[in-house]
């Protein structure tokens, strides 16, 4: 482990609950993460960043569930369709139309318009 100034660890990330995730590669695959319960989740785009997450991670809609139906990786592409360099693996899966649909949204999450997907 690297020290920073502070007594910061490199290898965690504090997140907004005042909680640690350790950090990861998504390109390592399922062995980011050395506790088989988390997934490496990107957190950066262009850069092989993410963090160790209790939840599962998507490059494409068929790994996603009927309740969270698209994988970030399709509204990445339709957002971006120029930016080709993207690594859009190791994503996590969205509720999408929630609004057109009246359906609420799960706890601490956002609901992406219909519109966004094609």
């Amino acid at each position: 482990m690297r020290r920073r100034a502070g007594g910061f660890d490199d290898s965690y990330a504090c997140l907004q609950d005042g909680s640690k995730a350790t950090r990861c590669r998504p390109s390592d695959g399922a062995k980011a993460c050395t506790d088989p319960e988390l997934s490496c989740l990107r957190t950066d785009l262009e850069r092989d960043e993410g963090l160790c997450l209790p939840l599962k991670t998507c490059t494409d809609d068929s790994q996603c569930t009927a309740r969270r139906t698209v994988c970030m990786t399709s509204l990445a592409r339709l957002q971006y369709p120029k930016a080709t360099s993207l690594q859009l693996d190791s994503l996590h899966c969205m509720t999408v139309g929630c609004s057109a649909s009246q359906t609420a949204c799960d706890n601490g999450e956002q609901c992406v318009p219909e519109g966004h997907r094609r």
